[in-house]
Order: structure tokens, then C-alpha cells, then sequence
């Protein structure tokens, strides 16, 4: 190898040089960052103050850290996220947001009534907002209570209220019923407080759900709106459940409209009945002879009755269906030709007036339209189970293997490169003299394709090669110090 590397000139043998300093380079950089840490979120969304303090805590105890974000998110190592997190929770790290009822755990001596009140507050709005938190799809939540003080001497002037603000996780939605349990959950938790003057926000001030209306002057709340759809999609599929299996899969189409009556009506009747009484109280006053007149003094009687009566108090339904508009699209090809689809018709629309039990008195409307279909009906497509979790599994594990590879493969690379470098120099040293007039014939030989024209041509060199070997030894030394 080093006889080789002196054989070269000062070009190639500079070449060389910078060759092996980039391929020593390349190595250190490869195997740095093959052997680098893959860094995991440990915190976010911290507040500067908790950063210092989680970073101070993680300095003390060497492990290496790295800030994002502008400070408020904190990165590890994947081999120090435990011992990091237990670490962290020993010290009280990070805070779990506004304070409890701890604040009660520190002696209270000369507490006035009103910072009581302002502490309790405080310790129920930290605790609510710990305990929405903690839901699924939730990061992070504040609880505001707004209690009014009570008196034995005055009446509340308004009830209590309160508001929630929600913080979702990057791609969670929340439904309705979620929200709901929510403001169930906060007006059970307070005292005088319901859930109608919940009122549930996300980060970005937007009403998640609004408190119900007394009168629905605004129109429908969303569980009522919710309970329409409801009924009207649980209507719709006993349609099609019911005709599919006399026309085919896919050859049935059926929508319902339906107005539900939201109005509550709470009625008393109070009636009496005046042949039906009872003596309650009867007081008689008879008086004797008047002196001056010298007539008698009238009986006076003073009777008191009760008469019969009768309450009633009607409650009237909520919820209930007034009126129905069902749509049923049949497709025409299903059905039979001649005289005898109209027929087939009737009895495909008697059935489904009794499937969504159709009452003519109150308005209902069905319409029963055969069309032909030009789109095939959807195939129905199998739940795929949720193989992400796997997923991610086989990525973590294809990453922690691909950096020592392509490290290696990186190395075998420059080896080869090298290699193949050091055997272009060697090749290209002149040859040694050619002292024998045949050697040089048969190189000639050798170098001229064998077609007619080179035959003769070979021929001719042979022989100008035996009557003068110096000449063409000469010639053929020039031809090589032209080629190095």
C-alpha cells in the first residue's frame, strides 16, 4: 500500500490525501450521528417560570435536555423519560395547575369570613379544573365560579354560574354529549348550581354548547336538535330495513323529516261542585222577648259549608311526533313492468306508512317515487381494526436499527471508493521497457481488431518492429508517457 501511494505523482497523490481526510470526516460525522439520542416531548405548554424550574431540576440531576417552541416545550432522551418524569414528580414538577384544597392544608389563624369564602372558591375552581382535565381528549381546563353570597335575611338575587374553558388536544374533537357531561359534572359539584348556567368554551372563546332557552324563543337547543335527527334517522332505516329485502341491497333510498313538539304545558284545574256540600261550622243565636216592642227577638244562624272540589293538572308531552314527511326513492328496475308495478307500488307504500306508523290525521305526507338508479349503490367496506399502535411500534424500532446501517453501509462506501482510488493509481504507472521486438508485435497484435484491414496493418508493424526494435521500443515509451 505505501509503495503504491509513493509510485504516485504530487496531483494524484494530493488527491488521495484530501480522499482519506473527507472519507475520516464523513466517518466521525456518521457515527455521531448514528449514535445520537432520540429526544421525546417530556413537557408542554409550560409557562416560563415552570420551564426554569423543570430545567434547573433536570440540570442538577445530569440529564440532558433540549428547549422548543420558545421554552414552553422540554425534550429528553428515550432512555431518560421515566427516570425524568419521577424525578420531576418527586420535586412537585410541573404544578398541576391552580391550586386545591391544599391551600386549606396551611394553618388558617385570623382568617376573616370574607377570605374563607375567596379560598373555598378558589380550592373548588382548582379541583374542577383538575378533574375535566383529566378527561380524554382534554389538555388542559379552568373552571370561573360565580357564587353569590347567602343571607337568612334576604333571598339570592340569581342563581349560581359558572364557565368552563377547555383546551382540546391537536386533532380531538369534542361532541355534544361530552360537553353536556361536563356541565353535569360541574353543576353537581356546586351548591345551588345548575346545569342550564353552565356554559362550556374552547380555547378560542367559541361556545361548545349553549344553556337551554326557557320558551325556545331561540329556536332548538342542541339536544333537541339532536333528538330530532334521531327519530328521523331511526324512521328512515325502518324503511329500508323493511323494503331491501323485496327490492334488493342498494335499490332503496328513504328520508324522513319530522316535527317533534318541544312545548311544555303545565295546566291546574280547580273545579267546585255546588250540589255536593258539607256542614263545616254551624253557630245558632236565638234571642228572647223585646221589652219595648214587646215582640220576639229572630233566630240569627251563621253556617259555614264546604263545598266539593276537584284538581287536575295536566302535564303535556314532550318530545312527541306532530307531523311526518317521508320520501321513499325506489329504483325502477327492481320493480315489475306492466299493469302490475302500480299494484306492487300500493303495497310497498302501505308498508311503509306502518313502518313509521303514518297517521293521516295529523298531516303526515309519504311519497313513494320509483326512478331508475345510474349509480350503483356503495359497497359496504368492513371495519379496518386500528393497527396504529403497531404501527408506530415497527417505525420507533425501524429507526433505532437504520442508523447503525446506514453508518456501516456509509463506511463500507468510502472503504470501496478508497480501494478502487489506490488500484487507478497503480494502473496508471508507465510499464517497463520492451526490450524483445516480439513482445512489442504481440501487444501491437493484441491492440488491432482482427478485420482484413488491421490484419494487414499488423502484418506491416510485425515487421517494421524486427528490422528496427529500438525505433519502436522508442515509440512505444513515448505512447506511455502520453497516457500517465
Amino acid at each position: 500500500m505505501m509503495e503504491a501511494v509513493r509510485r504516485l505523482n504530487g496531483n494524484r497523490r494530493f488527491a488521495l490525501l484530501g480522499l482519506v481526510a473527507a472519507l475520516l470526516v464523513g466517518a466521525a460525522m456518521v457515527g455521531r450521528w448514528a449514535t445520537a439520542p432520540q429526544f421525546i416531548t417530556l413537557y408542554r405548554d409550560l409557562d416560563l417560570q415552570e420551564a426554569s424550574q423543570i430545567t434547573e431540576s433536570l440540570t442538577k440531576a445530569s440529564v440532558t435536555y433540549r428547549l422548543a417552541d420558545g421554552g414552553t416545550r422540554i425534550e429528553v432522551a428515550v432512555a431518560d423519560g421515566a427516570k425524568s418524569r419521577v424525578l420531576l414528580a418527586k420535586d412537585g414538577l410541573p404544578s398541576r395547575g391552580r391550586p386545591g384544597m391544599e391551600l386549606f392544608d396551611k394553618p388558617t389563624w385570623g382568617m376573616t369570613d370574607f377570605t374563607q369564602r375567596i379560598t373555598y372558591r378558589r380550592a373548588l375552581e382548582g379541583e374542577l379544573a383538575r378533574t375535566v382535565g383529566s378527561l380524554q381528549g382534554v389538555e388542559r381546563a379552568q373552571v370561573h365560579l360565580a357564587l353569590p353570597e347567602a343571607s337568612p335575611l334576604r333571598r339570592l338575587e340569581r342563581p349560581a354560574e359558572a364557565a368552563v374553558v377547555l383546551t382540546l388536544r391537536p386533532g380531538v374533537s369534542i361532541t355534544p354529549d361530552i360537553v353536556r357531561g361536563i356541565a353535569m359534572l360541574v353543576s353537581s359539584s356546586v351548591e345551588q348550581l345548575s346545569s342550564d348556567h353552565v356554559a362550556v368554551l374552547d380555547d378560542q372563546g367559541r361556545m361548545l354548547d349553549s344553556p337551554s332557552e326557557d320558551g325556545n324563543s331561540l329556536g332548538l337547543s342542541s339536544r333537541q336538535l339532536e333528538l330530532q335527527q334521531s327519530v328521523e334517522k331511526h324512521l328512515a332505516g325502518k324503511v329500508t330495513e323493511l323494503l331491501t329485502p323485496v327490492l334488493g341491497a342498494g335499490r332503496v333510498r328513504s328520508q324522513v323529516s319530522a316535527r317533534l313538539n318541544f312545548g311544555q304545558v303545565d295546566r291546574t284545574i280547580e273545579e267546585y261542585d255546588p250540589d255536593k256540600q258539607v256542614l263545616a261550622n254551624e253557630q245558632r243565636s236565638e234571642g228572647g222577648t223585646d221589652a219595648s216592642s214587646g215582640s220576639d227577638t229572630p233566630t240569627v244562624m251563621n253556617n259555614t259549608f264546604l263545598n266539593s272540589r276537584r284538581i287536575d293538572k295536566l302535564v303535556g308531552e314532550v318530545g312527541n311526533v306532530t307531523r311526518l314527511t317521508v320520501s321513499v326513492m325506489v329504483d325502477a328496475a327492481s320493480l315489475e313492468s306492466g299493469p302490475a308495478q302500480e299494484a306492487q307500488r300500493s303495497r310497498l307504500e302501505a308498508l311503509a306508512k306502518n313502518a313509521i306508523g303514518f297517521d293521516s290525521t295529523r298531516g303526515d305526507q309519504l311519497a313513494l317515487v320509483a326512478i331508475p338508479f345510474t349509480t350503483p349503490a356503495p359497497p359496504v367496506v368492513g371495519t379496518i381494526p386500528d393497527s396504529s399502535s403497531g404501527t408506530d411500534r415497527i417505525i420507533v424500532v425501524a429507526d433505532r436499527l437504520g442508523r447503525p446501517v446506514i453508518g456501516i453501509l456509509a463506511l463500507l462506501a468510502a472503504f470501496v471508493l478508497g480501494w478502487r482510488a489506490l488500484r487507478q493509481g497503480n494502473l496508471a504507472q508507465p510499464a517497463p521497457a520492451l526490450a524483445a521486438p516480439a513482445v512489442t508485435a504481440g501487444l501491437v497484435a493484441k491492440a488491432v481488431a482482427p478485420t482484413p484491414a488491421n490484419i494487414q496493418l499488423r502484418n506491416r508493424i510485425a515487421s517494421d518492429t524486427l528490422d528496427a526494435p529500438e525505433t519502436a521500443a522508442k515509440v512505444i515509451r513515448a505512447w506511455l508517457a502520453e497516457d500517465a
